[in-house]
């Protein structure tokens, strides 16, 4: 009679277990879909808020971008905004044209999952990201990208080594991908002024404007060797020659950041 019970009691214990697990796994999948819409909902309610260092620039200065992403929100959300990750894309429009995506110098090749940003209800986090290399080989715009914008006006990338090469008026605005459900937003679009170079300034920029390698060492510090010391000799002439241009404080800041690189510590000796 105890073998019967003890056999019984297994028994039991299997229905219960077997009725129990279908619920149980419908619970999760259900569980799963809410967490999912509760994302989904918190990124569109995502607000972005973009500025810029100053609203008028000469073509070939360097334009840094300011970004504050807000969760407005009830439920807290992973995201990257970060440029070099690839979710956070800078797009330009020149004079009412076509925006055009632009990428600066190792945009788009780092690991998301390496820096898992966490914004809660009410948070914020800031990006920054300067604008002024357009690197095509990194960002020209793929297949995975035009499905991304085909809801946009987006058809290209920008086709000259500086973003804003020429006179004129700029509207530059971020996207916000979510790389999970391929949606994305946008921040509303931000003006900008790109002013006619007179007197020393357009001396300066007739040496470096037909050069991305000027373009490339002003965000980045550098490219190659041989590129580097072409540069650097010619931004050092620049400066002495035209001490009262409007470009000359950003040069020598950049001609003194790379000194203490140790790059630059040895091609700085060879210039001497």
């Amino acid at each position: 009679m105890h073998k019967f019970f003890t056999i019984a009691s297994m028994l039991l214990s299997m229905v219960v277990y077997s009725a129990a697990a279908p619920r149980a796994q419908a619970q999760q999948v259900t569980a799963s879909a809410l967490q999912t819409k509760a994302t989904d909902e918190g990124f569109q309610r995502l607000g972005l808020q973009l500025r810029s260092d100053k609203p008028r620039y000469l073509p070939g200065e360097v334009v840094t971008l300011k970004l504050r992403v807000t969760n407005s929100s009830s439920v807290e959300f992973p995201t990257y905004p970060r440029v070099d990750t690839g979710n956070l894309k800078v797009l330009i429009s020149k004079n009412g044209s076509l925006y055009k995506n632009y990428a600066g110098p190792g945009w788009g090749i780092a690991n998301a999952k390496s820096s898992r940003l966490v914004i809660g209800p009410g948070q914020s986090a800031e990006a920054t990201a300067t604008v002024l290399y357009h690197n095509c080989l990194d960002s020209c715009v793929t297949v995975r990208d035009s499905e991304l914008y085909q809801n946009a006006s987006i058809k290209s990338s920008v086709d000259t080594d500086y973003a804003l090469p020429e006179p004129g008026t700029y509207l530059l605005k971020v996207a916000l991908v979510d790389f999970k459900t391929g949606k994305r937003i946008e921040s509303t679009p931000l003006k900008v002024v790109v002013e006619e170079p007179t007197g020393d300034d357009r001396q300066t920029w007739a040496v470096i404007k037909n050069d991305g390698h000027y373009a490339l060492f002003l965000q980045s510090l550098g490219g190659s060797r041989n590129v580097d010391y072409y540069v650097v000799r010619r931004l050092q002439e620049l400066v002495a020659l035209y001490p009262k241009s409007r470009y000359t404080a950003y040069i020598r800041s950049r001609l003194a950041a790379f000194s203490t690189t140790a790059k630059g510590q040895k091609l700085m000796a060879e210039l001497r």
